[in-house]
């Protein structure tokens, strides 16, 4: 399940990018019509910050949950981009907790192998 949105990125060559949110990934399209992402963004231990509206835009960025900003992100719309933090923030623990998932069988299979 994800959530498609269109928004503006920021840094010195600002262009539009279709962005979709799939799972705990985002991943990052040119065009709506490119047939693959140009790159994928895990959503674990991420966060989204809104930051102050300006020019008529609402901006965020995307954070490490140190608080290093990793992307800057402009929407003209600001219920779009609450609804692409929201689903960030949904997806994003989805991806921790499949990690904990993870680790916790290998765990699990090590601590059986070492019994047998």
């Amino acid at each position: 399940d994800g959530a498609g949105v269109c928004c503006t990125c920021g840094g010195k060559d600002e262009k539009e990018k279709i962005l979709l949110i799939k799972g705990p990934f985002c991943f990052v399209f040119n065009k709506e019509t490119d047939p693959t992402p140009k790159y994928a963004i895990s959503l674990a231990h991420m966060k989204t910050v809104m930051q102050p509206s300006s020019h008529g835009m609402h901006h965020m960025t995307i954070e490490t949950s140190l608080g290093d900003k990793e992307w800057e992100l402009s929407f003209e719309q600001e219920n779009i981009a609450k609804q692409f933090a929201d689903t960030f923030k949904q997806q994003a623990a989805v991806g921790e907790a499949d990690e904990v998932r993870k680790v916790g069988t290998r765990c699990i299979t090590c601590f059986y192998s070492e019994i047998v």
